[in-house]
């Protein structure tokens, strides 16, 4: 029972929805809820529903996600690269090298917030290395500049079109 004219109904209706259909589809729903837009420009900023971020593939739903590239550099001169070797559990990809820090844009947290976050918890990279600000040279943000890419599995199942903020 629900109002059609009530956003806030409509709202868990839909997220209520989508979360039945992630029960039948998907065999490891992930943590991380991803916001669903309209496509009408005019409404920028509303969210229709929540849904899990391993049912929004099938859904054609576009995800976010931050990367970290991390690295050492001695006498202005890049000396290595902090890289991650993903788990042996993971859907995608196990046991690839991959980014230092990287994780799924949630939508309760800004860009910066994500990447803080991620940082530590896979890296334990201080928040102070990341502080957004111009009197720190060791943090670039990239936020302005996506970069977007279709990936899949190795199947070709699953495809997703992902925006990457570095």
């Amino acid at each position: 029972n629900y109002n059609a004219y009530d956003p806030a109904a409509l709202f868990h209706l839909r997220t209520e929805s989508f979360a039945q259909v992630a029960k039948k589809v998907i065999s490891r729903q992930h943590s991380d809820i991803y916001p669903v837009y309209p496509f009408a420009a005019n409404d920028k900023g509303l969210i229709l529903a929540h849904v899990n971020r391993s049912l929004a593939p099938y859904l054609g739903i576009d995800s976010v996600g931050v990367h970290l590239n991390c690295y050492v550099r001695q006498d202005n001169i890049i000396r290595g690269v902090w890289l991650a070797k993903r788990a042996a559990t993971k859907s995608h990809h196990p046991n690839y090298w991959d980014t230092t820090v990287a994780g799924g844009q949630p939508h309760n947290l800004s860009l910066y917030e994500n990447i803080v976050k991620e940082a530590h918890e896979e890296a334990g990279v201080p928040a102070e290395w990341l502080r957004n600000d111009a009197s720190n040279e060791a943090f670039s943000d990239h936020t302005h500049d996506p970069l977007t890419m279709t990936t899949a599995k190795e199947d070709g199942s699953c495809m997703k079109r992902s925006f990457y903020y570095s």
